[in-house]
């Protein structure tokens, strides 16, 4: 008689991220039942219903919810003793301990390491999973509507189709109908059968485009990949660039879509995501000693178009549409503390009417030496800076707080042409902006996203 296959129980309110972990884990054929939930109050239910041996557990940003998942756990004899994994945007050091007696095993924060996370699922269910250990850095954000996205030190498959999950999700969070990606390649050094993740890369970039009015630029030096690229007819749609400045050249000299698609009003600026309070961006934290054994994806994520109703797909639309929905991006900035660094007091009022009325406060400073010099600097969850400031420029600002491993992600505001401040902010390292003038609508979104992000 073989052994009772075991359950994960996933409670996240982020259908991509549901969905990432199913596909993940379905791809690998292991001997598992995977349920999930959007929220607590049905993960309780399932709960219930069924005994899992392991729950991956949102921790919501401003909420409290995911304690009634565990107090019900703890009270359950049946429950009592199941690990669970914590995967959070924001948490205080001191309310980790806090969380040991519920049986959290590990909390990771979000964006999360996949690898880590899967050697983990490893590690507590003694279940077999391929994971690919191969160095690679990625990193997704979004500027003025652009995507880019850039890889180095080598290609991963498990980061590979997180990469197609992220792409998805600022496409949807920004409704972009004219797509303009950026594809970044560093130090790859592709040799012998890793040509095939590229490959792999660029599938899923034209899975992800396919339908909509696009430009797909690919900046490297790389002169195999550059020949590999240019000998398959299928990436004809790819355009080869070999600087930063050739890049946003292109891009701003085609601004507006043909006639088979119409752009919205551009989205401004994306965020990348910096450590957080406690925890750094991406970082997991492991509470209790590790636990002993417990009593082809490519073809199912190109397969995900034109969805049905009643499909798996089209329950994720129509879920992404409640997670994005005004409530929804209230609930998610609560409890927040937001600095402005701008010498301009417009743009000081601009900033604070966008938070006003979800009753985030926003500290304003009309010099970077004064927000420097803030007792307080280190409790932001946010910042806005502007560049062009008398005395201490932005930039000035940027260096200081680089100097001093500044951990909060900061937003750079800026009256700079496109070109001119892609190309400066790459230079400092700065892959965050907003392209003045802005309203409070875009400025709210975008704190939603810098620190709502889950890939």
């Amino acid at each position: 008689m073989g052994a009772m296959k075991k359950t994960i129980l996933i409670i996240d309110e982020s259908p991509l991220f549901r969905e990432y972990l199913v596909t993940k884990l379905a791809e690998n054929e292991l001997d598992l039942d995977v349920d999930t939930a959007g929220n607590s109050q049905e993960g309780v239910s399932k709960m219930r219903l069924g005994y899992p041996d392991l729950i991956i557990l949102d921790y919501p940003l401003g909420e409290q919810t995911y304690m009634d998942v565990l107090k019900e756990k703890k009270l359950n004899p049946n429950t009592a003793k199941v690990p669970v994994i914590m995967v959070a945007q924001k948490i205080d050091q001191q309310k980790l301990f806090a969380l040991v007696p519920y049986g959290v095993q590990k909390v990771f924060t979000k964006p999360i390491k996949v690898d880590i996370l899967f050697k983990t699922l490893k590690d507590i269910l003694g279940i077999k999973f391929e994971i690919d250990e191969s160095p690679s850095i990625v990193d997704v954000h979004v500027n003025d509507n652009i995507i880019f996205v850039e890889l180095a030190q080598g290609l991963n498959a498990d980061k590979l189709d997180l990469l197609f999950f992220k792409v998805r999700e600022l496409i949807e969070l920004y409704e972009i109908k004219f797509l303009k990606i950026i594809l970044m390649l560093h130090d790859l050094d592709l040799h012998g059968t890793e040509i095939h993740k590229l490959e792999k890369l660029l599938n899923l970039l034209l899975k992800v485009s396919k339908g909509k009015h696009k430009l797909l630029l690919i900046l490297t030096n790389d002169d195999r990949v550059k020949k590999f690229i240019a000998g398959q007819a299928e990436y004809v749609v790819f355009n080869l660039v070999s600087s930063l400045q050739e890049a946003t050249d292109a891009l701003m000299g085609k601004e507006k879509p043909g006639p088979a698609a119409q752009e919205p009003a551009p989205a401004i600026a994306t965020a990348t995501v910096g450590e957080v309070e406690g925890l750094a961006g991406g970082d997991e934290l492991e509470l209790l000693e590790e636990a002993g054994d417990l009593d082809d994806l490519d073809d199912s994520l190109l397969a995900m178009e034109n969805p049905k109703p009643g499909s798996m797909q089209f329950q994720f639309d129509m879920d992404a549409r409640k997670r994005l929905s005004p409530e929804a991006l209230t609930r998610a900035i609560k409890n927040l503390k937001i600095a402005a660094v701008d010498d301009e007091p417009i743009m000081q009022e601009l900033i604070k009417n966008a938070f006003q009325s979800v009753g985030v406060p926003v500290k304003t400073f009309s010099r970077g030496a004064e927000f420097l010099k803030s007792p307080n600097i280190n409790q932001y969850d946010l910042v806005f800076l502007d560049i062009l400031m008398p005395e201490m420029d932005g930039f000035a600002v940027l260096q200081a707080l680089q100097e001093r491993n500044y951990q909060t992600p900061v937003v750079v505001l800026s009256a700079l042409s496109k070109r001119e401040m892609v190309v400066k902010a790459f230079q400092m390292g700065v892959k965050s902006y907003l392209i003045k003038p802005m309203n409070p609508e875009d400025i709210f979104k975008k704190t939603v996203e810098i620190l709502k992000t889950t890939f």
